[in-house]
């Protein structure tokens, strides 16, 4: 399958010269409420589950685990300090990013799917990865699912009607170590719903047990923290197709884009223009 990452002539600079790609820290991006949208999804799931589904002991471990990913304490969070993102979409052609990009010249890169996510060098970080849920912070039907779904693969741990059994020490012990997976696994995915015409699919990464390799760069929220994520054994970027955005001089972009390509060593990577009638 095929991700597409929208960006303008100076993102597409950057990665093509660079074979690299830039996460970057969630809660610097356009929504403000990115990364808090997620936990209140959460939260609010939390309190609505009935202890047929989640029991009390249960649920006091994820509103445990929920602290520690509280988006209002991020000064005293580490964890939830270092969750960084690279945003795609499924769509190659889509209206509402070139509105986005319009401006600035845009630019869609088609990348590999499998072979991008294989291939990304994480540094330690923990990579998660998927389609963006959109949601209203009130919804409690996906987080629901998400809750059930984990309870059903926690075998051995969990036994009958998805209730936990606390016969050991041990088992407290894995079923907090694995809501927190369950936690960093989801909360990073969810959105408002009134993105939702994005039809985004995200890279995720997380901190691990080392501090990770944080570089910075200066944007309309100040200093902006990020990683620059390059593939393994520095192959380069599963690129499959470059899409030029509407634009005034299309003739002359094709061939500044054509030519970068070419002394990027990305000679193989076919251009084609946007089908979209928007008059940037």
């Amino acid at each position: 399958m095929s991700i597409f990452h929208h960006t303008d002539l100076n993102g597409f600079k950057g990665i093509i010269e660079g074979d690299s790609l830039w996460a970057t820290n969630i809660h610097f991006m356009n929504d403000k409420n990115e990364f808090r949208h997620g936990c209140l999804c959460f939260e609010n799931t939390i309190d609505y589950l009935s202890e047929d589904v989640l029991s009390s002991k249960v649920k006091e471990l994820l509103k445990s685990v929920m602290h520690g990913f509280n988006a209002d304490k991020l000064l005293e969070s580490e964890k939830s300090r270092h969750v960084y993102s690279i945003s795609f979409c499924r769509g190659a052609d889509k209206l509402s990013q070139w509105r986005g990009y319009g401006s600035s010249q845009g630019i869609s890169i088609e990348f590999d799917e499998e072979r991008l996510i294989d291939g990304l060098e994480k540094d330690g970080m923990l990579l998660k990865h998927g389609d963006v849920i959109y949601t209203a912070e009130n919804s409690t039907v996906e987080v629901n699912k998400k809750i059930n779904d984990f309870f059903e693969r926690m075998t051995g741990v969990f036994q009958q009607n998805n209730k936990v059994s606390n016969t050991s020490f041990a088992e407290p012990f894995l079923t907090f170590i694995g809501l927190n997976l369950l936690v960093e696994s989801n909360v990073p995915f969810f959105k408002n719903k009134g993105f939702s015409e994005e039809d985004e699919f995200r890279i995720v990464l997380t901190k691990n047990l080392v501090s990770p390799k944080t570089k910075f760069r200066v944007g309309t929220y100040g200093l902006i923290p990020y990683l620059n994520l390059k593939m393994k054994d520095n192959n380069k970027l599963p690129i499959k197709r470059v899409v030029i955005g509407p634009a005034k001089d299309r003739t002359l972009i094709n061939l500044g884009v054509r030519m970068l390509l070419d002394a990027s060593n990305y000679r193989d990577v076919p251009i084609e223009f946007s089908l979209v009638p928007y008059r940037s």
